[in-house]
């Protein structure tokens, strides 16, 4: 008999460096998230949230922005709740994982 997984939620942030974009994002091969004009708003830092409920373990996120052709992934053990926050510098994906919510001002 399969075991059954705790199900849990990821906030996902789009934060730094969004300009204009064609953003996609798949969870554990599976698409979440596909939406155009994904713009970082220069007073608060945010450009868009959003929130996945997935099974706990461990989790793929894949960050695809089609029209800069630029793709980032990370792997990780996720056990509860977590906080994504996904920036773009010098055409590279970065990811910051956290327990808590991010703040912006």
């Amino acid at each position: 008999m399969k075991k059954v997984r705790e199900m849990i939620t990821l906030h996902i942030d789009f934060q730094e460096g969004f300009l204009d974009d064609s953003v996609i994002i798949k969870v554990n091969q599976k698409e979440v998230f596909k939406e155009e004009h994904i713009t970082t708003l220069m007073l608060t830092g945010l450009a868009k949230s959003f929130t996945v409920l997935i099974e706990s373990g461990l989790v793929s996120i894949d960050v695809i922005l089609e029209k800069r052709r630029v793709n980032g992934s990370i792997t990780y053990e996720i056990k509860s709740d977590k906080y994504v926050g996904i920036s773009v510098l010098n055409q590279k994906i970065n990811f910051l994982i956290t327990d808590k919510s991010f703040f912006y001002g």
